[in-house]
């Protein structure tokens, strides 16, 4: 009898547990997405297209890529920016994530002026939460130190489900110093 009792605590265990995981719980941080860039700012207008991914390493810990190639208008030329970093998030109540990154960040221009670049870092702190299983809010503040110039900057963000796997996304930044905007729409893959 007792062992009847045992596999019946833990089945339904097991059951709870899977149960648990089956249900969406705080923002995925492992996802794949691709989008749409729009620049607008005092020194620079343009649009173009980017990659972003990141990977949950670990329950706290992820890592982020993300390449972006723009057509500028001002100054006439192209650009390429390469971003690689890491982060980390915390739950502080039910589906709503703080997190912080560090980013090394690497822009190239060609095409209309001589082939140049700038590195540096960005850094970000913010907060995801979810509105519902079908719905994400996001915000962060950055600061973003490349080419000896630096600039704080202040971003929001959604993203909704459509489909399985499949989400749309969107967000701006704006940039106070150099007046900078840069808004991207995109389809995220959560994997």
């Amino acid at each position: 009898m007792k062992n009847k009792q045992l596999a019946a605590i833990v089945i339904g265990t097991l059951f709870a547990a899977v149960t648990q995981l089956a249900i969406a719980k705080g923002p995925n941080y492992t996802y794949a997405e691709i989008g749409y860039i729009n620049l607008d700012g005092d020194n620079v207008e343009g649009n173009g297209g980017g990659v972003n991914i990141s990977y949950g390493a670990t329950d706290h810990i992820f890592v982020k890529m993300g390449y972006a190639h723009f057509n500028l208008d001002t100054p006439d030329a192209d650009a390429d920016r390469f971003q690689i970093g890491l982060g980390g998030h915390m739950e502080v109540a039910k589906d709503i994530d703080v997190l912080g990154a560090l980013s090394y960040v690497d822009i190239e221009f060609s095409n209309g002026v001589p082939v140049s670049g700038d590195d540096g870092y960005l850094a970000e702190i913010g907060v995801r939460g979810m509105v519902n299983k079908k719905f994400e809010l996001n915000a962060t503040v950055s600061q973003l130190d490349v080419g000896g110039g630096s600039d704080t900057g202040f971003g929001i963000g959604a993203v909704g489900k459509i489909a399985k796997k499949f989400w749309l996304t969107g967000g701006y930044r704006q940039f106070q110093d150099d007046d900078e905007g840069e808004l991207f729409l995109g389809v995220r893959l959560k994997l």
